[in-house]
C-alpha cells in the first residue's frame, strides 16, 4: 500500500476551461520572487494545467483509458472525470490505472496544500477528475517525483495528472 497526498474530501477546484496542453512556448515558469498562490509549483518548475473540479459523488462514468492509450492525440489537454480501476500503485504519487488490458499510469501532482493523505491500493475503484498529457510533458511535473515513475511514465504517450483533492474511494478490495 502506498500514501498518496491529498484530501479525503474532495474541495472544489476552479476549471479554467482548458482546452487543450498549452504549447511549451505558452507554458509558465514560477520564477523567484513569484506570488505563492494556491497550487503553485516549486520555482523552477512549469506549471502545466489547473485541474477539473472534483467529480459528482454520482459519477458512475468510466474514464475510457483503454481508448485514451489506444488513440491518446485527441484527448491530450483533456480533463477527464470518472471512476477507474487501479492495477498497481508501486509509487508514493503514482499508480496505474486500467482498463481492457491497457494500462495507464496516473500521477499526483504536488501542492503545498497537501495535508492528509489518500490511501491507494490494488483493486480499489477510485472515482477522480485529472487531465491528461503527453508523456513529453512529464519532465514539468512540480515537486520531486521518484525516477521509476518518471520512467513508468516515459513508457507511454500519455498519462494522468490528478489532483489529490480529487480523488476518492469508492469501492475497496476486501481483506
Amino acid at each position: 500500500m502506498a500514501l498518496l497526498a491529498g484530501c479525503s474530501e474532495p474541495e472544489p477546484v476552479q476549471d479554467a476551461g482548458l482546452d487543450e496542453a498549452p504549447p511549451a512556448a505558452e507554458r509558465e515558469v514560477a520564477e523567484p520572487g513569484d506570488s505563492a498562490d494556491a497550487d503553485d509549483a516549486a520555482v523552477g518548475a512549469v506549471v502545466i494545467a489547473p485541474m477539473p473540479p472534483p467529480p459528482a459523488e454520482t459519477d458512475t462514468n468510466e474514464i475510457p483509458v483503454d481508448v485514451i492509450m489506444i488513440t491518446p492525440a485527441p484527448h491530450l489537454g483533456q480533463a477527464v472525470t470518472g471512476t477507474v480501476e487501479v492495477a498497481e500503485v508501486p509509487f508514493d504519487r503514482g499508480f496505474w490505472i486500467e482498463k481492457n488490458g491497457q494500462r495507464m499510469f496516473a500521477m499526483i501532482a504536488q501542492s503545498p496544500n497537501m495535508e492528509d493523505e489518500v490511501h491507494v491500493e490494488a483493486g480499489q475503484t477510485l472515482r477522480l477528475a485529472g487531465v491528461v498529457y503527453s508523456s513529453e510533458l512529464a519532465s514539468d511535473i512540480a515537486g520531486e517525483v521518484e525516477p521509476g515513475a518518471m520512467e513508468a511514465i516515459a513508457g507511454q504517450p500519455a498519462f494522468l495528472l490528478v489532483d489529490a483533492r480529487n480523488i476518492s474511494v469508492i469501492d475497496a478490495p476486501e481483506r
